[in-house]
């Protein structure tokens, strides 16, 4: 297959030279993760050690008394998947799209075109968040989604570069 090496892609100008003079897909691959951000989330020192204490509580009596081995044992197949979802959630933009993954397997996809209002949050609600120092995201249609990215202030910078008509709460800028 012959490629037109004059095509215009559409990516931002300083990259067309690159993708015209080195054509191949894993260029055009590195370019787009360029362009891609991604954020990994925030993790609440409290919530590791409300989950410490929990696995303690629980496993300790056991670990203490006889089979403790086994006791410690169990105690790691619960702890290690525990504390690797912490770390497992990651909020990804890509272009106009905000995307959530948690394990590389749950994935939610959001329009930021659409996004309306961002607004701090405290809630202790399931969401793909590992900290409690969140923030909501409003969208036209309805949806939300509350988040905890790990440097919000550049987070949200990005969302105003996105969506500049976003109303950010005030206690959020400070």
């Amino acid at each position: 297959m012959v490629h037109n090496m004059d095509m215009i892609y559409p990516v931002p100008f300083s990259y067309n030279f690159l993708i015209k003079y080195f054509y191949n897909f894993e260029l055009c691959d590195h370019l787009k993760k360029m362009i891609m951000k991604t954020y990994r989330t925030r993790i609440s020192v409290g919530l590791v050690v409300f989950i410490i204490v929990v696995l303690l509580v629980c496993f300790l009596p056991g670990i203490l008394g006889e089979g403790g081995w086994r006791m410690l044992i169990s105690l790691c197949l619960v702890a290690v998947p525990m504390f690797y979802l912490l770390y497992a959630i990651k909020y990804t933009i890509d272009g106009t799209t905000l995307k959530v993954t948690v394990l590389s397997v749950f994935n939610d996809k959001y329009d930021l075109t659409k996004l309306v209002s961002v607004v701090p949050t405290r809630t202790i609600l399931s969401a793909p968040a590992s900290s409690l120092k969140r923030i909501r995201l409003d969208f036209s249609d309805g949806n939300a989604v509350v988040i905890s990215p790990r440097y919000q202030e550049d987070f949200l910078d990005e969302l105003r570069k996105i969506n500049p008509k976003v109303q950010i709460d005030e206690r959020l800028l400070i």
